[in-house]
């Protein structure tokens, strides 16, 4: 389920992906204006390769995401206290559920 998109290339980068999109209205809004300006890109993109330029200058800035890109290299049991799902967990636990709670 990616979520945390900053622009409509994003969601369109996404394109004939089988996955459940969350989308922020502030960025859904972005995706309709470059749709009406024709500036989105509106082919199929999913499976063409990212530079691995980029994926090489990321892995080794972000070790956490160099083991997440890798398939297969996070055991199931380690998930829950992998970083990112801890940081995404705690996200939504200060910004959602402590709102929840304090009503």
């Amino acid at each position: 389920m990616p979520a945390a998109f900053r622009c409509a290339d994003h969601v369109a980068q996404l394109v004939g992906a089988d996955v459940v999109m969350t989308i922020h209205p502030k960025v859904q809004a972005m995706v309709i204006k470059a749709d009406k300006e024709g500036t989105i890109n509106r082919e199929v993109s999913i499976h063409k390769p990212v530079d691995s330029k980029i994926i090489e200058k990321v892995s080794n800035t972000l070790p956490e995401f160099a083991q997440a890109y890798s398939i297969d290299s996070i055991a199931i049991k380690n998930f829950d206290t992998f970083g990112a799902t801890l940081m995404t967990l705690d996200g939504f636990n200060t910004t959602g559920w402590q709102r929840v709670h304090t009503l």
